[in-house]
């Protein structure tokens, strides 16, 4: 059971840890919260929100704009957008919401929340859901897989010239550079899903300090490789087959070192499965949810 009020459809702001948190509600079942990629790559929740409807017939899906992102606080305070503190909360959320156990899907950057969290409060943790993620960003061959992604040189020159171009936030200095770098980084084939991105890009709020933050302070240090085992949840990894090198290799140890886990690696597909090949996306985490 959860508290019905504090999860009724809709969107909704509370506050939590003294941090205004934005999140919105719909469908119906359990309770699934979804962790977004947001202090990844800058984004808002807009494209779960967007492309995951089919999930809600299976599960009260609440997508979680984490604090920095979207419609949530932005922050000043050293450390606020750590790994650790959107850990503590998703703990703090569940029990505002009174839940004594919560299914957790998440996505790329969302997916290192996710994993420490199922670290620390095992207990409290009904299942996982880890869409294109990693448990340690070891960038190997990635210099050599992007130079030969198709339009590497042309986004070469476009960031060049972005560089003499004035713009007056980092926020939308940001989202020039994820239309730049996404369609040749994110996708195997961009053409296919192109209208629906750029209008992603174009409308959502982006948010460049959690971002640059994780970039600055954790992206090295990030490395869960020898503790992951340790996890005793049902699990469910999904990875596109042309994603980041360190994603399909992070995928692969995953599946491995998660005891009982189940690992889905979908054909023809970049970062965002539930964009460019929702079929197959939704035939994997359908049967996941059901049980």
């Amino acid at each position: 059971m959860y508290h019905k009020e504090k999860l009724s459809p809709g969107e909704h702001y509370v506050n939590i840890r003294g941090v205004k948190l934005w999140y919105y509600v719909q469908g119906k079942g359990p309770v699934l919260l979804f962790q977004p990629g947001g202090a990844g790559w800058g984004g808002d929740a807009i494209p779960y929100i967007e492309t995951l409807k089919p999930l809600e017939e299976l599960r009260t899906m609440v997508y979680l704009e984490p604090r920095g992102i979207g419609r949530s606080q932005r922050l000043n305070e050293p450390n606020a957008y750590s790994l650790d503190e959107y850990v503590e909360d998703i703990e703090s959320l569940r029990q505002f919401f009174e839940i004594p156990k919560i299914a957790i899907a998440a996505h790329s950057h969302g997916g290192f929340v996710a994993l420490k969290y199922a670290l620390k409060y095992s207990k409290t943790v009904e299942r996982l859901v880890l869409i294109d993620t990693t448990p340690h960003i070891f960038l190997g061959n990635y210099d050599n897989w992007l130079r030969k992604r198709k339009g590497y040189r042309e986004a070469l020159s476009a960031l060049k010239k972005l560089q003499n171009t004035e713009i007056h936030s980092d926020n939308e200095k940001e989202r020039a550079i994820l239309k730049i770098l996404l369609p040749i980084i994110h996708f195997y084939n961009f053409e296919n899903v192109s209208s629906q991105v750029n209008n992603y890009l174009t409308n959502m709020v982006v948010s460049a300090k959690p971002h640059h933050y994780f970039n600055k302070n954790e992206a090295s240090e990030y490395d869960l490789r020898e503790l992951i085992h340790h996890i005793n949840v049902p699990t469910l990894i999904i990875n596109g087959d042309d994603d980041m090198p360190h994603i399909v290799l992070g995928s692969k140890l995953l599946h491995e070192q998660i005891p009982g886990a189940n690992r889905v690696i979908i054909e023809k597909c970049g970062h965002w499965p539930m964009i460019e090949t929702p079929n197959e996306f939704f035939e994997a985490v359908f049967p996941f949810l059901s049980k």
